[in-house]
């Protein structure tokens, strides 16, 4: 017997996700979806990483 296959999740799964974020009193700005199933929320507030050290020498600026 193979192992199943990676699927993408379905609509509901993801609009069932992003109302319990909003339930939560996250301010939701995006989705990603990964084939294997995975559902990540992006939140508005979320604060990036500098992605190099020009990026970081802006900061400071």
């Amino acid at each position: 017997m193979s192992a199943p296959k990676p699927r993408y999740p379905r609509k509901a799964q993801i609009v069932n996700a992003v109302a319990a974020a909003k339930a939560c009193g996250l301010d939701v700005c995006g989705i990603e979806v990964s084939p294997s199933g995975i559902i990540r929320i992006i939140e508005a507030r979320a604060v990036s990483e500098p992605a190099n050290d020009f990026e970081r020498f802006q900061d400071r600026l």
